[in-house]
This record gives structure tokens, sequence and C-alpha cells, in this order.
């Protein structure tokens, strides 16, 4: 599944999925997951919440960065910050796992092409076992051919 993602990346993709072309680079792109995205959740003294953007404030070695409320002058309360490449993480990891389980639930409902012989193979080894208990052949023959139709009914 990453896979798939990371070839798409960059590309204009059609309904089915498949790459038509590159996407035009824009200066205004966000290089961080969620920009735009996460607000502050941070409870107010008169009620609410305060709901200001998040901005990302990174760091000297620009490999960790924090999204963090903006400042009292500019709207926020400057009272929540995250690591940004924990949540980035932890909210790509949560949206794989969903996109995994609705391909799983998509797949549920196709048909399986060996599904006649299973139950051909099922039948046949049932019949034998019924036939065993009944008495109408040996224990020799009946342990002998076992395993070639249990073999059948599993492939």
């Amino acid at each position: 599944m990453r896979e798939i993602l990371a070839a798409r990346a960059g590309k204009r993709v059609d309904a089915s999925g498949n790459v038509i072309g590159d996407l035009p680079r824009d200066h205004r792109d966000p290089s961080h997951l969620l920009t735009g995205i996460l607000r502050c959740g941070k409870p107010k003294d008169g009620g609410g919440a305060c709901d200001s953007r998040l901005r990302v404030k990174t760091y000297t070695d620009g490999k960790v960065f924090r999204y963090v409320c903006q400042s009292p002058s500019a709207g926020g309360c400057s009272g929540v910050g995250r690591r940004g490449d924990l949540v980035d993480h932890f909210i790509s990891e949560l949206v794989l796992h969903k996109m995994e389980e609705v391909q799983f639930a998509q797949s549920e409902g196709v048909e399986w092409s060996y599904e006649q012989e299973y139950r051909e193979a099922t039948e046949r080894l049932e019949e034998f076992t019924d036939k065993w208990i009944a008495a109408e052949f040996s224990n020799d023959h009946y342990y002998r051919v076992l395993p070639k139709l249990q073999k059948k009914s599993v492939a």
C-alpha cells in the first residue's frame, strides 16, 4: 500500500487510480502532512475552545518540528504544541489502516474461482466417511484413501 501511495506522490491520478501525469509544483504546497488542518482545542476561560489553526514551528536541524498554537497577539492561545513527526506518523498509519480495512471489505464479496471444486471435494470426503461409518469398506482402505481426499479438499 505504501509503495502505491509513494508512486502516486506528485502525480495526477484518474478515478481508477492510474497515474496520468505530473502535478505542477506549487510554492504554497504544504511540506507537513496536517498543515492547515489541525486546530487548537484548548478550552477558553469563557467557554468553548481556542479553535485557532496550529502552525508549524521547525527547529535548527529542520527534522524535528512541532504543531503549535499561534501567540495571543496573532489570535491564538499559545497553549498547545505537539511533536509534528509523531502526529504525522500516527495519522498516516491510521489512514493506511483504514484504507486496508476498506480494501479487505471490498475483497470479501469477490467470488473464489475454486469454490465449486472445494465444495465437491468436501462432499466426496463426507460421503466417503459416511460409507466407512456404515462399514461398507475396511479401516485399512479408509485410512489409505483419506489423506488423498483431504489434500484435494484443502488444495
